[in-house]
């Protein structure tokens, strides 16, 4: 037992410093584009960056969810077929919206060398995803932390190189993020040992379309519902509402960042305890709510005690403002921490309608409270009422999530009995 709970804190420690290298393969691209594009590019640069990324994560929960959720107490015969036809599904995927783009490129001609690398960018990322995936999948993390490691690398060097030798462009810096996350995605190839099962690509996506088109519509909902708050709060409370909330929220960025990425440590881990001893999953869903509580709770507070001077150095004028609403927003985040608990313990029970419903329902009432808020108290008002539908929603992720657990336990002595 001991040695069980060293393997998976050496593990979760590897998925942490893996995500940390990913997250940091974005920020390559990010500053420099900041410091290198005048406006008008940097914009264009932005929204291609944001479309990219929101493909990226509804492809992921599509196709990439069910890898994790199904086969990571497999043999690992099985998970290698299986993560070969994965890569497939999502490259034959990507092709395909790069076939979308090239026919947009045909009627937005000044654009056009943007979509074609948008398209391009979109499989190259997704397949490298795949491996990354395969290797918590495989409880192999320390082979992710290689790929993205050596990606980060090329990134780095691709940017040198490029501000060494030319003037930047948008389309530049995408090819910067295309070539370093493809180097990413050639040395999962090397380190499985198997091209991604393109022929296989249309039976994953059919056996696995019960489970990853919900996950794909939660995640859609999530998206969106974030999005539409953010509008909403600037059409009733003007720019200035819009940037006192967005900072605040920015501040926490770190944090956010943390929290979406423990399913990936969450998931293939239930899913080996779920298939092993079942009542087991239960200790580690609350072990990972209660570190991701005091993670954010360790990081508000020091925010709220960092001295202004060292503020203004990391959010200029904007940190007063932000300072004010760190309260709610930190409420609001530690609810989001608890609600990824609940979320990897109904995927790995295959709830992925219960998802749905909850996603849908969270994103109506983060809608609605943060809209209500800011009618009411401006910024103010729509950090208090976003933390309010966040707190909501985390105890209905948990009550759901006791339901299901039941269910589970009670379906496992059914048939132990009968057994």
């Amino acid at each position: 037992m001991r040695k069980n709970r060293q393997r998976l804190g050496k593990r979760a420690v590897a998925i942490m410093l893996d995500e940390a290298l990913s997250s940091l393969r974005g920020f390559a691209i990010i500053f420099p584009a900041l410091k290198l594009l005048e406006v008008g590019a940097l914009g264009v640069f932005t929204l291609t960056y944001a479309i990219i990324l929101l493909a990226k994560v509804l492809l992921k929960a599509l196709l990439l969810d069910p890898l994790s959720i199904r086969f990571s107490a497999g043999s690992p015969a099985q998970q290698r077929a299986a993560g070969a036809q994965a890569a497939g599904a999502c490259l034959l995927a990507g092709v395909a919206l790069l076939i979308v783009s090239a026919c947009m490129s045909l009627l937005f001609q000044d654009h056009r060398a943007t979509l074609l690398a948008a398209g391009v960018a979109v499989p190259v990322l997704i397949v490298q995803e795949a491996w990354r995936v395969y290797f918590f999948t495989a409880a192999k993390v320390w082979r992710a932390v290689t790929n993205d490691a050596m990606s980060l690398v090329a990134t780095i060097v691709l940017i040198w190189s490029l501000t060494a030798s030319t003037e930047a462009t948008a389309v530049s810096l995408l090819g910067v993020w295309i070539g370093g996350t493809l180097v990413g995605a050639l040395t999962g190839v090397a380190q499985i040992g198997r091209w991604p099962a393109f022929g296989g690509g249309i039976s994953w996506v059919r056996a696995q379309w019960d489970l990853g088109s919900r996950l794909a519509g939660a995640r859609s909902a999530a998206q969106a519902s974030g999005r539409l708050s953010l509008v909403l709060v600037s059409v009733i409370g003007g720019t200035v509402a819009l940037g006192q909330f967005a900072a605040a929220r920015t501040l926490f960025s770190p944090a956010t960042t943390l929290i979406t990425s423990v399913l990936t440590f969450a998931v293939p881990e239930a899913a080996r305890l779920h298939a092993r001893q079942r009542r087991s999953i239960s200790r580690l869903i609350r072990g990972v709510d209660l570190a991701l509580v005091l993670a954010v709770a360790g990081y508000g507070a020091c925010l709220y005690l960092l001295p202004d001077s060292l503020g203004r150095v990391i959010a200029g004028d904007n940190w007063l403002v932000a300072h004010d609403l760190l309260l709610p927003v930190l409420l609001a985040t530690a609810a989001s921490a608890v609600r990824q608990g609940p979320a990897a313990g109904l995927r790995v029970f295959e709830k992925a309608s219960w998802i749905l419903r909850l996603s849908g329902a969270t994103g109506v009432s983060v809608i609605a409270a943060t809209a209500v808020g800011t009618w009411v108290a401006g910024a103010g008002g729509a950090a208090w009422g976003f933390a309010l539908a966040q707190l909501c929603s985390a105890a209905g992720w948990w009550i759901v999530y006791h339901k299901a657990e039941r269910r589970e336990l009670a379906s496992y002595s059914r048939s132990s009995a009968s057994s």
